[in-house]
């Protein structure tokens, strides 16, 4: 039977007055035929489902099964030699295990020597502590002793700070100019006689008649400083200071 919506829809003429009732029924039914339609299929994929996952771990086991086979007889065409080399690596393992347990005896060995050697060295750091204690009391007493047995030291007191006013009397002083002249030229001679001298130089290019005048009393330079030549006028011709310089000027 023809149970489609196509067919339902073409023949809605042939259905008659009842046809809505029949049109229901006939759509209920194509719905219901579809459902199982849909769940026909799914049972078909489920039930090719195991199937196929039966396939793949068959396929899977027959590769791992190869694999092994060839393995197999891998070792079975080499067996010796393989076990030779298996035999070789587990002496070698054997050997640097016992290495191994020969080099830690010996660090333990050396452990307990440092031990013992530390507690040697402990035991004498203490003695030298106590040694050093009782020099240390030795000394106290000593320095007693001494500071009862010494004479008292006569008390110093300290040196007061400098004063301040005071540092221009300590700081080098700047000759001052001629007292007559005001010539720079005085500043430059640090004796006396050579600094008259030049007073008297620079009086005599100033004012000759005040030079000639002041040489005839019988002094020259600074007020009551004979200059350089009539100090030494009296040694080269025998006579006083002050007699000499008058007698220059009656010459002159």
């Amino acid at each position: 039977m023809d149970v489609s919506l196509r067919s339902v829809r073409l023949n809605r003429a042939a259905a008659g007055p009842d046809y809505p009732q029949k049109e229901t029924v006939l759509l209920y039914h194509a719905s219901v035929l579809q459902n199982i339609d849909a769940l026909g299929k799914a049972t078909q994929r489920l039930a090719d489902r195991p199937h196929q996952l039966v396939a793949a771990l068959d396929a899977e086991l027959n590769r791992v099964h190869a694999e092994y086979s060839a393995w197999q007889r891998q070792q079975a065409a080499d067996g010796p030699a393989h076990q030779q080399r298996e035999a070789r690596r587990l002496a070698e393992a054997q050997e640097e295990l016992e290495a191994l347990r020969s080099e830690l005896r010996r660090a333990e060995l050396a452990r307990d020597a440092a031990r013992a050697e530390l507690r040697v060295v402990e035991e004498r750091g203490a003695a030298l502590s106590r040694e050093l204690r009782l020099e240390r009391a030795e000394l106290r007493k000593l320095r007693l002793e001494l500071a009862l047995l010494a004479p008292p030291l006569a008390y110093t007191p300290p040196r007061a700070p400098a004063q301040p006013e005071y540092a221009e009397l300590r700081a080098p002083r700047r000759p001052p100019l001629c007292a007559r002249t005001a010539d720079a030229a005085c500043q430059t001679f640090a004796p006396w006689d050579e600094r008259g001298r030049a007073c008297e130089a620079a009086e005599a290019r100033a004012r000759p008649h005040t030079a000639a005048a002041r040489g005839a009393e019988g002094g020259g330079g600074v007020r009551g400083v004979r200059s350089a030549s009539a100090r030494r006028a009296p040694a080269r011709e025998g006579g006083g200071g002050a007699r000499a310089g008058a007698w220059r000027a009656a010459l002159a």
